[in-house]
């Protein structure tokens, strides 16, 4: 039992709060623990991935891989991590729009033009993690082919049934049913080293349009979905969930 008078008791009260905060020293440790790194994330769809919103416009913010990314954003955020991010999806194989933070406002760019973009905007500070679908997934890799390793390795690359845009065209679909051939196995190895880790996610269901295992990645998974519901597959989020917050992959 606590005796004495009252204002002795409310300056006990006060000072415990001031220096310890009434807790364990455990509690004081984990107050003072660091924030997350800041976080870059690309989140970049396929070809005619831009789904239309409430006005009937196209938009990348409504893509059907938004949803899952920015429920992985939202609990990187809920922690205290700081997170910017682009989102962008092809309106057709030389147009694509990018939108910023999922603001409903966004630019139309071409597919070179994103890549030079996406390379010129990684800072030092950031963790950098890149998401990519079909020709997004294709994007995907020629960002982080041309990464500077002076700002370190990309925290972490998902290929999602990566197909190339210049290989697999409307008039080509012979080059629709592997990895993209426009990488060569040195452009692979670029890839692989500048990627701290490189998950690459591929299905056969769709047989006139698939992706297949690239021997540089870290991980190769084929999945029992269709090239056009892939990118929504549970085993690919469990995965960008696991490596968007810090857990052992």
């Amino acid at each position: 039992m606590v005796t004495g008078s009252p204002i002795k008791l409310a300056l006990a009260v006060c000072t415990c709060f001031l220096l310890h905060g009434c807790g364990s020293r455990h509690d004081a440790h984990l107050s003072l623990q660091s924030q997350p790194e800041p976080v870059h994330l690309l989140l970049l769809g396929g070809n005619r991935s831009c789904k239309s919103s409430t006005d009937s416009i196209p938009s990348p913010v409504t893509m059907d891989m938004a949803p899952r990314a920015i429920g992985l954003i939202n609990r990187f955020r809920s922690d205290g991590g700081a997170a910017e991010v682009l989102t962008s999806c092809f309106l057709d194989p030389d147009n694509i729009l990018v939108s910023r933070n999922f603001s409903s406002r966004f630019d139309t760019l071409d597919p070179e033009a994103l890549v030079d973009e996406s390379v010129a905007g990684i800072q030092a500070n950031q963790r950098v993690f890149i998401i990519g679908h079909s020709y997004g997934g294709w994007i995907a890799m020629k960002i982080a082919e041309r990464f500077s390793t002076g700002s370190g390795q990309l925290a972490g690359l998902i290929t999602i049934d990566a197909i190339s845009r210049t290989g697999c065209t409307y008039s080509n679909w012979s080059n629709c049913v592997t990895a993209p051939k426009d990488f060569s196995p040195a452009s692979l190895d670029g890839v692989r080293a500048n990627t701290r880790h490189w998950a690459n996610f591929y299905q056969t269901t769709t047989p006139y349009l698939h992706s297949s295992s690239i021997a540089q990645a870290d991980l190769n998974l084929e999945l029992q979905a269709s090239h056009f519901t892939i990118d929504t597959n549970e085993a690919v989020w469990r995965h960008a969930d696991r490596m968007l917050n810090g857990n052992d992959l």
